[in-house]
């Protein structure tokens, strides 16, 4: 409707159109699946906006900056066709003549600011649907620009014509007469399409079909014309001296139809309605179609039924040798043999696929990659002046070997570095496989050097560039013999490192010659595992999350994981399943002869354990500050500098050698001095200044000086680690000769000087400060009964207790005696030692030697003593302790068994039977006496051996825990409590149960004989023999069994003693076997 209709409307009929507008505008936009709860909101939002007052008075300008200000974000966000096209449809709406008829001034800006505040969020919805608004932009700016061209009225003439039967006749005819009819306005469209597309169709004057409708009946023109081209070309041999055909490729002649205009109108069709957001993205499966790749490329070079032949560079016979070759064959074998011609190609484009080879080895025209991925030369190809076979030999002994190792170190780089099949990255072999791709880089560098250089059309030719790529072919053959020999196919992690480091060791040795890239090589590959050795050092921590180091925490068999684990780390060498495989077997028993592997080892179980203690008692830190190793570098750079200084004894300084470094600063030497006296003379004068604020004023300028001085010499300290190309160009710029075992010579000084300083701090810390030798003698006091003095009581109350059957086995009873006791000569290693019932069934018997069975003493020591005194030599300790109780209480019990005296019996008087009766008891307590008392002896012997003088002969942790393991053996075997010696054991307890016997005996003598007793008879008659009562004990008696029972009991320990001594070569044992064999009775 005009403006001039609308101007004399009503409100309400301008409204009611408004609304009608308004809706249909709603519609087209947000699509018709809109609900009409939402349609009223929209339009309760449009209404907003129009009756918005600043819309009917807008200024050009602020209009101008918020359109500016939109196309500018636009660009910012990569996204600049979008801001061109709202920048041009907004100068097309402004300046459309229509607005200067309007009643309203600036009505188009108003238009315009309506529409840009009608935007929602248009950078965001771009950014989601950029396909889409894509579209939208082409469909809208095509839209635009046909409006802007009439349409063309249909020539009368063109619809009687049949364009099909014309164009069949014959399409390439010219003109006809009754193309001089065309009206000038044609003409003038054929003079802009001749200068377009450069040839013109004469039936072109006459068309005002659509290009889509011409394109379709040329199409059907052309099916039916059978053109016959042929699809090789053979060059003719030369006759009489004289050359053959030249044969030429033409590129194919492009044949436009329409302008480029009507081509960008025709490619945008007509977008469908706009759809509201979908819950979900609907993705299209993509089918993989492999003639798309050939149809693109020149494929057609390699393939069999095609043959390509090269235009020779000069008219040389040689130059095509290729082809005559076996043409001149052909021609002289009388038909008997057909030598095929073989496809050439030019040199260049031979490097070019030479050097695509190396970056991505593919089938192509010279070379063909098979399923097991190796690469052969293809058969019957070649260059124009080489035969195919003196080509392929070529290839195969020059660049296949190069290209197959290049495959071999780019598969083996991927396989060490990216993840596969959820496996994790091993840091050894990443750092192995870095270093072999720095080594490659060089080579990479020289190809695309000589590319590069193809590419200037220098000359170039196959044989320049093996000649220029040798050194870096053999390179890369010793880059994969190396990694074949390093690298294990499958095993666990640590023994796929341990192997690889071994491996690269043996090829450092002297005789191998390329020695310096196997030290390249094993440094870089020791950065993880120095790495892993910085962590014991400094945090005393085992920081291998992926299992590839040599040893590994474990908790013992018996020991609460939940508890023990947390208080000591347990350390060993790591070990293979069972599962593995019998070749991973053989190799891990052949990496114990390696010497890089062991010293390793060795510092790797000493160090821990060192590191791990300091820790736990809180002196790492003060050991990392005495040794000043608390700011050092790390071990890298340790080895990386120390592998260095090892080679100067060859006489050569390398490229970064202190030597270097002080020439390049003795010239500012003596300046840093005078700089440096000057600022401590201005601090010293200041020194009295006592506001902090006021000295800080003064001395800030220096301090900022010495802060800047001293920074680069930290910079310069903590260097990098290197690339595995510098230490190759450092190793050769150091010495051409052999060098002999550095790399292992450098990390043992190293590691050992650290092993000494942190052994050295440890010993004196557990000698002087923590007072290991305080704790061992407690032990020795307590467990073996060096104090007996103080624990008789103790003991000899507990042996009453339980033989009376008492409830002897109460803990807080038994802990508070024990702590009475040991408070006055112990106090601060009293209230450590406690008593544990281990058995309540043996606790119930009134067997003194089986109910201290029951019982163990238990210490809370230190956590340095915890690492010396494990839970096993403390088992140790009170095995010895209830062997020792067991013997006092056979010694205290036949001591105290007091001489039967009868009454009123003359002592110089003939014995008579009942006085030899008790005469016997007397003399069987003898026996069993000496018995006792020498396995007692010997018992006191052994013990007597000291620990805590040898601790100072320790040099580190792991040698003095070692020292008491000997120790604890050497208790263990002397007092007979391994397994070797059960059967003596076992006897023993049949003695110790005589010894129990022959009380009960004793006491039933006594009950019968002694008048003192509260059991003894009233005998009234003088003569004992007559006495019912006595006769009847000397017919109940069990004295003969008891002293058959020792005899056999002291045999059987003879015999065993013997054996022991003179068959196990036990010789310890000597002095007991002596006196036990020497008093046998029989």
């Amino acid at each position: 409707m005009s403006d001039k209709a609308t101007a004399h409307m009503s409100t309400d009929a301008r409204n009611a159109l408004i609304t009608d507008h308004l809706q249909k505008l709603i519609k087209s936009v947000a699509g018709p699946n809109i609900t009409p709860k939402q349609q009223r909101h929209l339009e309760q939002i449009a209404r907003k906006h129009i009756r918005h007052p600043n819309f009917l008075s807008t200024k050009s300008h602020e209009v101008t900056q918020t359109l500016n200000a939109l196309v500018d974000r636009f660009q910012q966000e990569n996204m600049a066709p979008f801001g061109q096209a709202i920048k041009e449809l907004s100068t097309k709406l402004v300046e459309d003549p229509a607005w200067q008829d309007h009643d309203q001034t600036d009505v188009q800006w108003s238009l315009l600011d309506f529409l840009l505040s009608m935007t929602n969020a248009p950078i965001q919805n771009v950014r989601r649907n950029r396909q889409q608004m894509d579209q939208c932009r082409l469909s809208a700016l095509a839209a635009v620009e046909a409006s802007t061209y009439q349409a063309v009225v249909p020539n009368i003439v063109e619809a009687d014509t049949d364009w099909v039967s014309l164009l069949s006749e014959d399409f390439l005819e010219g003109p006809t007469p009754g193309d001089s009819s065309d009206t000038q306005e044609e003409q003038s469209e054929e003079s802009d399409a001749h200068e377009i597309s450069g040839s013109v169709c004469p039936e072109d004057l006459k068309t005002t079909l659509k290009p889509k409708d011409m394109a379709n009946v040329y199409k059907n023109a052309m099916n039916n014309v059978n053109p016959c081209v042929e699809k090789t070309y053979v060059p003719e041999l030369a006759r009489s001296g004289k050359s053959g055909r030249s044969f030429q490729i033409n590129a194919p002649i492009n044949l436009a139809l329409v302008s480029p205009i009507e081509i960008r109108s025709r490619n945008f069709v007509p977008l469908p309605p706009l759809q509201p957001p979908q819950l979900f993205t609907q993705h299209t499966q993509s089918v993989r179609d492999e003639n798309v790749l050939p149809q693109l490329i020149h494929s057609h070079w390699w393939r069999h039924d095609i043959q390509i032949h090269t235009k020779p560079p000069d008219s040389d016979p040689l130059s095509n040798f290729a082809i005559s070759y076996p043409q001149f064959l052909n021609k002289y074998s009388l038909g008997l043999v057909h030598y095929p011609l073989p496809n050439t190609t030019t040199e260049r484009c031979l490097i070019r696929e030479i050097l695509f080879m190396f970056v991505s080895p593919v089938s192509c025209c010279f070379f063909v990659v098979d399923e097991e991925r190796r690469i052969h030369v293809r058969q019957n190809v070649s260059i124009c002046s080489v035969t195919a076979e003196g080509l392929k030999g070529t290839l195969e002994a020059e660049l296949v070997p190069a290209l197959e190792d290049m495959m071999q170190l780019r598969q083996t780089v991927d396989k060490l570095t990216l993840r596969q099949n959820g496996e994790n990255i091993i840091g050894t072999l990443e750092c192995f496989a870095n270093g072999l791709r720095d080594l490659v880089r060089p080579i990479k560098k020289a190809l695309l050097a000589y590319e590069e250089r193809m590419l200037s059309e220098e000359p170039v030719s196959l044989i320049h560039f093996i000649r220029h790529m040798n050194k870096h072919f053999r390179m890369l053959q010793l880059l994969r013999f190396v990694s074949s020999k390093a690298v294990l196919p499958s095993g666990p992690p640590h023994l796929m490192c341990a192997y690889l480091l071994s491996q690269l060791y043996q090829q450092t040795q002297l005789h191998v010659p390329h020695q310096k890239l196997a030290i390249a090589l094993l440094l870089v590959s020791l950065n993880t595992y120095c790495n892993i050795f910085d962590g014991l050092w400094r945090r005393a921590k085992l920081e291998d999350r992926q299992a590839q180091f040599i040893v590994e925490r474990w908790v013992p068999e018996g020991e609460d994981a939940t508890g023990e684990w947390e208080a000591r780390v347990h350390i060993r060498q790591r070990r293979l399943e069972e599962e593995e495989s019998e070749e991973n077997h053989q190799l891990f028993k052949k990496l114990h002869s390696c010497p890089f592997y062991r010293l390793l080892l060795e510092h790797s179980l000493t160090s821990i354990e060192t590191q791990d203690l300091l820790a736990s008692v809180n002196l790492l830190g003060d050991m990392l500050a005495t040794t000043n190793e608390n700011n050092s570098r790390s071990l890298y750079e340790e080895l990386h500098a120390q592998l260095f200084v090892q080679l100067r004894v060859y006489g050569r300084p390398t490229q970064q050698s202190d030597g270097d470094t002080q020439m390049a600063n003795s010239h500012t030497g003596k300046e840093q001095s005078e700089q440096k006296a000057f600022e401590q003379k201005v601090l010293n004068s200041v020194g009295t200044i006592r506001n902090p604020d006021l000295l800080a004023l003064l001395t800030q300028p220096i301090t900022k000086k010495q802060q800047e001085r001293d920074k680069p010499q930290d910079q310069q300290r903590r260097q990098p680690p290197v690339q595995a190309v510098q230490v190759l160009e450092r190793l050769e710029s150091a010495t051409r000769l052999q060098v002999k075992d550095v790399m292992s010579e450098a990390l043992r000084e190293i590691l050992l000087r650290r092993q000494s300083l942190a052994n050295m701090f440890a010993i004196k810390a557990m000698t002087v400060d923590l007072q290991l030798g305080e704790s061992a003698r407690f032990l020795r006091h307590v467990l073996l009964l060096e104090a007996d003095h103080l624990l008789r009581p103790y003991y000899t109350r507990l042996f009453r207790d339980i033989e009376a059957g008492l409830s002897w086995a109460q803990v807080s009873v038994l802990n508070m005696e024990l702590y009475e006791l040991l408070m006055p000569q112990y106090a601060q290693m009293a209230g450590r030692a406690s008593v544990r019932i281990v058995s309540q069934v043996r606790s119930t018997s009134t067997k003194v030697y089986e109910a201290v069975e029951a019982i163990e003493l238990v210490f809370d020591f230190f956590e340095h003593v915890q690492r010396i005194v494990t839970p096993s030599n403390l088992q140790t300790y009170n095995a010895v302790w209830r062997l020792m109780l067991k013997v006092k209480w056979a010694a205290w019990k036949l001591e105290n068994m007091v001489f039967i005296r009868r009454p009123h019996r003359d002592m110089y008087k003939p014995l008579d039977m009942l006085g030899l009766t008790v005469r016997r008891l007397e003399i069987l307590r003898f026996w069993l006496m000496y018995l006792i008392n020498s396995l007692h002896t010997h018992i006191m012997q052994v013990v007597s051996h000291q620990f805590e003088p040898q601790i100072a002969k320790c040099h580190n942790i792991r040698e003095l825990s070692s020292l008491h393991e000997q120790y604890m053996l050497l208790l263990s075997s002397h007092c007979l409590l391994t397994e070797e010696t059960a059967a003596f054991r076992i006897a023993l307890e049949q003695l110790f149960h005589v010894v129990f016997v022959l009380d009960l005996e004793w006491t039933s003598c006594s009950s019968y004989l002694v008048d003192s007793h509260p059991l003894a008879l009233d005998v009234s008659s003088d003569d004992d023999e007559d006495n019912p009562k006595c006769l009847q004990y000397l017919a109940l008696n069990q004295v003969v069994e008891i002293e058959m029972t020792y005899i056999r009991c002291h045999q059987t320990l003879a015999e065993i003693l013997n054996n022991l001594v003179y068959k196990h070569d036990h010789h310890f044992l000597t002095a007991l076997e002596s006196a036990i064999n020497t008093s046998v009775p029989y």
